[in-house]
């Protein structure tokens, strides 16, 4: 049997779906803030490389609206907002 060595590429609405499933009736925290979506989306990634189930909220937001919604927000379930700031910390420097 073939090997992959890098995670599959879900599509944005399969990958929300999955997520929505997942993290039903968990307290989700938000562990990242930017007016960025291509930062939010790297952060994203880097979490969930690690093991850490991520999700973005306002990603789909216009530019004008970001403002007003406070920028896109990467959340992860509380009980590894811990483990997901210390990554997110360790990377940024």
């Amino acid at each position: 049997m073939p090997s992959c060595s890098s995670p599959v590429r879900l599509p944005f609405w399969l990958r929300k779906a999955l997520f929505r499933i997942y993290s039903a009736g968990m307290d989700l925290v938000v562990v990242f803030r930017t007016f960025d979506l291509a930062e939010a989306q790297v952060i994203r990634s880097q979490l969930e490389g690690a093991g850490i189930v991520a999700d973005l909220e306002h990603e789909n937001s216009a530019a004008l609206l970001d403002v007003a919604v406070g920028g896109v927000r990467v959340v992860v379930p509380t009980e590894k907002a811990d483990e997901a700031r210390a990554l997110i910390e360790q990377k940024g420097q």
